[in-house]
């Protein structure tokens, strides 16, 4: 028997007796705070089931796109906001870009927060759910108020994993002009922790499936390229290679005749001649480090001379102790920033072009 039915019970005996009212109202009260209870406790319940749920959710899928629309979804279902907005650090820049919304009628893809900004700084210290009200004042937020507004943000919630903030939750107003409650704050700092991981994991496991299809390229390439004795045919297959598998945008293959010690340009991608030969001519005027001399790749992309959007990234082509000649490289689709992933990649690379390009420059010879 539950407690409010043996309440109830003894409430009737003892009403019996004008003597027991005082006790009856007592009682009274008890099965109104039982009650209370009762209906809090079974939020807690319904809450915790549904966390449970999400967690599985999340922990489930290995897409970030999926994780995404999960997480936004989860986030107004709950706490019934009206906007929900998702900005996910990219690892590479060190940026945190917009991924996804809903309820709002604009694109938010042109705003973007540093992680080095001090409003991002400022979520990593609390480490917790921050109401825009409470730091709009501060200066380290009035700097975004335009954006703030666009993002009609009341709350900023950190995906956070220990100290690391994977992606910052703007959601707006509650529906009705209602308040977020404690137990609203309490389930979104659950969310954003178990939606950290899964980010994560999720980033993990993409860059892995990355490196698997790298390296399949690779062997593909160094298969096909190893084939042909034809110069022409393995400086196209170099070209075709970089430039749809690995994302350049802009570069120029330049071989080395070691009898008459000079370089020459054999190919240019989506880059003038007279362009690419004045980006070279930076290593001939020892402006930039020649590659060759080291045998590691050389990256200048804020010298002087570059253009626009360039960069100056250049790979040296090698062959044992043999110097086969340069793969420069001036642009990579959405700009991808060179680190030493990109180094190593593109060293791989060149260390499978370079033997066939010394075979067929003996051959054509």
């Amino acid at each position: 028997m539950e407690l409010k039915e043996i309440i109830n019970q003894l409430s009737q005996e003892l009403g019996k007796t004008a003597a027991n009212r005082n006790i009856i109202s007592q009682f009274d009260e008890l099965k109104k705070q039982v009650e209370k209870d009762e209906k809090k406790y079974k939020k807690k319940v319904i809450d915790l089931y549904t966390i449970f749920e999400i967690a599985k959710d999340l922990s489930s899928s290995l897409s970030i796109n999926n994780l995404i629309k999960t997480i936004i979804l989860t986030s107004v279902g709950h706490t019934l906001a009206e906007t929900a907005v998702l900005f996910v650090l990219d690892e590479k820049s060190k940026t945190y870009f917009f991924r996804d919304g809903k309820g709002i009628k604009q694109d938010m893809s042109d705003i973007s927060f540093d992680q080095d900004d001090e409003l991002v700084q400022n979520i990593i210290r609390q480490a917790k759910p921050v109401f825009l009200k409470d730091i709009i004042k501060e200066k380290f937020a009035a700097v975004h108020s335009k954006s703030f507004k666009r993002l009609n943000c009341h709350l900023l919630v950190p995906i956070m994993i220990k100290t690391k903030l994977n992606g910052i939750l703007f959601l707006g107003p509650k529906s009705g002009g209602m308040p977020f409650t404690d137990p609203n704050i309490e389930f979104l700092v659950t969310l954003g922790n178990f939606a950290a991981i899964a980010i994560e994991n999720a980033r993990l496991y993409e860059d892995l499936n990355r490196r698997v299809k790298d390296l399949s390229t690779l062997y593909n390439i160094s298969k096909e390229i190893n084939k042909s004795n034809d110069m022409d045919l393995v400086l196209d297959l170099m070209l075709d290679t970089i430039t749809t598998g690995f994302g350049v945008k802009k570069c120029s293959i330049i071989l080395y005749d070691e009898l008459k010690n000079v370089f020459k340009i054999e190919r240019n991608y989506q880059i003038e001649e007279t362009t690419a030969k004045k980006y070279f001519s930076l290593i001939l005027e020892k402006k930039i480090n020649n590659p060759l001399l080291k045998n590691e790749p050389v990256l200048a992309d804020h010298h002087k001379s570059l253009s626009g959007n360039d960069i100056f990234f250049s790979v040296p082509l090698i062959a044992g102790s043999k110097k086969v000649g340069l793969l420069n490289i001036y642009q990579f689709e959405e700009n991808l920033p060179v680190d030493d992933e990109v180094k190593q990649i593109f060293s791989i690379i060149a260390s499978q072009m370079a033997p066939p390009l010394v075979l067929t420059q003996f051959l054509s010879k």
